[in-house]
C-alpha cells in the first residue's frame, strides 16, 4: 500500500501445510540389522511428519528530510508459528533385531510415538539510513522473541509386550522450556574521502541472535520413540525376533524410557536447560573502496566475527529436579570416565 510518495508498506501472510511420509511395504513384518552378513532384513518402520507453518510479515519505508540530510526509515515485524507432529510406527511385532556378531545378538522392544512441538517466532525491527553530503550512517535495532514447547501427544503400547511398554498419554508443556528474548543492534557508516566520491571508507558493527531450533524441546517429550534392549536367542534362525526369543535376564539398556518405570508419562531423563539462551554473533567490518574506472572499482575489507554462548549437550550424572539448569544438574566430568581398551 502506497500512502504517499514518501511512505509505503507491504505485508504478506502465508500458510504452508507441509509434510511427507515414508511408509513400509509390509506392515505385518518387523526388521533386523545383520552386521555379520552386512544386510537388513524385513520392513523398516513408518515415518510420517506433518509440519504446518503460519507466517505473517509487514515492512514499511518512509523517506524524509532532516538534520541537513535525507532519511530512509525502515520498520516492520515478522511472526511465524511452526508446529511438527511426527508419527513413528514400528511394523510387525515391534521387536527389532541386531546381529552384532555370531555370539552377540540383541532384541529391542520399541514403543512408537507421535511427539509434537510448537515454535513461535516474533521479530520487530526499525532502522534509519541518514545521508548528508559525503557521509552515510546506518542505524538499526531488531528484537526477537523465540519460544518452544511440547504439544499433547500419545503413544500406544508395544504390540508384543504391552505389560513392559504400556501406552502413554502426555498433556504437553504448560509453559515454554525454551524462551529467548534478544536485542540485536546495528550501526554502520561510510564516508567519501574525496569530492568526486570515488574513494569511500566504511565501517560497521552488528550483532545477530541465532535462530532457535524448536524441536530441541522434544528431548523432554516422554512419548518420543524409545526402546528397551535385551539379549536375543534366534531359535528358529530366521533373523527376525519372535516374542519367545527375547532373553529378559540379559538387559542391555534403554533409550528414551526409564527401565524402572516405563509407564511414567510427564518426564524423561533428558532435560533442557531453563537458562538456555540464543548463541550470539558480533561482527565488525572496516573497509575501503575505490573507483579506478567508470563501472570498475576495487576494495578491501577486514572482518572480525565472534560467536558466543554456543549450545552443547553434556551427559547428566543424575536427576536434575523440577527446574533443570547447568548449575542445578550434575554433569559428568571428564575424569569420571574410564578408558577401556579399543
Amino acid at each position: 500500500q502506497t500512502f504517499s510518495p514518501s511512505f509505503f508498506v507491504s505485508a504478506k501472510a502465508a500458510y504452508y501445510n507441509t509434510g511427507f511420509g515414508l511408509i513400509s511395504r509390509n506392515p505385518d513384518q518387523s526388521y533386523t540389522y545383520d552386521y555379520v552378513a552386512g544386510q537388513t532384513v524385513g520392513n523398516y518402520y513408518d515415518y510420517f511428519p506433518v509440519r504446518p507453518q503460519k507466517t505473517f510479515d509487514a515492512a514499511g519505508n518512509y523517506f524524509a528530510q532532516g538534520l541537513g540530510g535525507s532519511h530512509e526509515l525502515k520498520f516492520g515485524f515478522g511472526y511465524r508459528d511452526v508446529t511438527t507432529s511426527t508419527h513413528y510406527h514400528w511394523t510387525g511385532n515391534q521387536l527389532v533385531g541386531y546381529i552384532n556378531s555370531t555370539t552377540d545378538q540383541e532384541a529391542r522392544l520399541y514403543r512408537e510415538g507421535s511427539p509434537g512441538a510448537e515454535g513461535k517466532y516474533l521479530n520487530l525491527y526499525a532502522g534509519d539510513v541518514f545521508t548528508k553530503d559525503r557521509l552515510s550512517i546506518n542505524l538499526g535495532v531488531r528484537w526477537d522473541w523465540q519460544k518452544a514447547r511440547n504439544t499433547p501427544a500419545s503413544a500406544p503400547a508395544n504390540a508384543s509386550f504391552p505389560d513392559r511398554l504400556p501406552g502413554l498419554e502426555y498433556a504437553g508443556d504448560s509453559s515454554y522450556p525454551i524462551d529467548w528474548k534478544d536485542f540485536s543492534p546495528r550501526v554502520g557508516l561510510s564516508y567519501a574521502l574525496d569530492a568526486s566520491q570515488k574513494t569511500v571508507a566504511r565501517a560497521s558493527y552488528a550483532r545477530y541472535a541465532s535462530q532457535m531450533q524448536f524441536t530441541w524441546v522434544q528431548d523432554e517429550n516422554p512419548v518420543a520413540p524409545g526402546y528397551l534392549a535385551y539379549g536375543w536367542n534366534d531359535a528358529n534362525a530366521d533373523r527376525l525376533v519372535q516374542p519367545g526369543e527375547v532373553v529378559f535376564s540379559d538387559f542391555r539398556g534403554a533409550v528414551g524410557i526409564d527401565p524402572t518405570n516405563p509407564a511414567q508419562a510427564g518426564s524423561t531423563p533428558d532435560k533442557v536447560d531453563r537458562d538456555l539462551r540464543a548463541p550470539h554473533t558480533d561482527e565488525f567490518i572496516v573497509g575501503i573502496d575505490h573507483e579506478l574506472l567508470p563501472s570498475f572499482a576495487v576494495g578491501a575489507a577486514y572482518t572480525y566475527r565472534h560467536i558466543s554462548n554456543l549450545t552443547y549437550r553434556p551427559r547428566l550424572g543424575g536427576p536434575c529436579g523440577a527446574d533443570p539448569s547447568a548449575s542445578s544438574c550434575r554433569i559428568i566430568q571428564p575424569e569420571e570416565y574410564t578408558a577401556n581398551a579399543p
